[in-house]
């Protein structure tokens, strides 16, 4: 048992249009935080994470900051406007 998070990345969230897959966005992404320490997984461009529930606050912070900064240096990477 544990936490479960996901994240799905789109183009334009209020028009819902996705990413185009063969970006491979996500998977940047995931690669990213590995190299960085956080293991996550993706299935095509929906990041999902799933610590233990005895994660700590300073371990939450640590996963969120780093989703946060893996995000924005994929829409530097990949030219993407926000």
């Amino acid at each position: 048992m544990g936490l479960l998070l996901a994240v799905e990345l789109m183009l334009d969230r209020d028009k819902k249009i996705p990413l185009d897959p063969k970006l491979g966005v996500g998977s940047w992404i995931r690669d990213y935080c590995y190299e960085k320490g956080m293991i996550i997984r993706n299935n095509g461009d929906i990041l999902v994470i799933a610590p233990s529930l005895t994660i700590t606050k300073e371990q939450a912070d640590f996963m969120l900051d780093l989703m946060e900064e893996a995000i924005l240096k994929a829409v530097e990477h990949f030219g993407f406007q926000y």
